[in-house]
């Protein structure tokens, strides 16, 4: 019994950093990645990935993904002079119109205000 508890804990610690590594290649390639190349790249079903992904985090992979994004085209708003548009493609929105929409319902102001706000 020892050893099965011992053997689970490792194998929770093991899990928790393999999260980790999984969460931190989503942010790295938020605008181009998809949750079957994620979990084909990770050796994981990409059913199982989805499920471990909510209950490790609370979120689908697509609430990550779009997280991932939305903080690279604030910190880009912020930060360069670059047209919204370059920045959208670039956060990986091929259309500019999901891109407001997503923005505004995060931030509930357009890319443009942000951008004169943040400046």
């Amino acid at each position: 019994r020892q050893y099965q508890v011992k053997h689970e804990e490792e194998y929770r610690n093991q899990s928790k950093k393999y999260i980790t590594e999984i969460l931190k290649y989503i942010e790295d390639f938020a605008d181009c990645c998809t949750l079957e190349e994620v979990a084909e790249r990770f050796d994981y079903n990409s059913t199982h990935l989805s499920r471990i992904l909510k209950k490790t985090t609370g979120k689908s992979f697509k609430e990550i993904v779009d997280r991932c994004r939305m903080n690279r085209a604030e910190f880009l708003l912020r930060t360069t002079d670059r047209s919204i548009s370059s920045i959208a493609l670039e956060c990986g929105w091929t259309n500019q119109n999901q891109f407001y929409k997503k923005f505004n319902e995060v931030h509930d102001m357009s890319p443009k205000e942000f951008k004169k706000r943040e400046r």
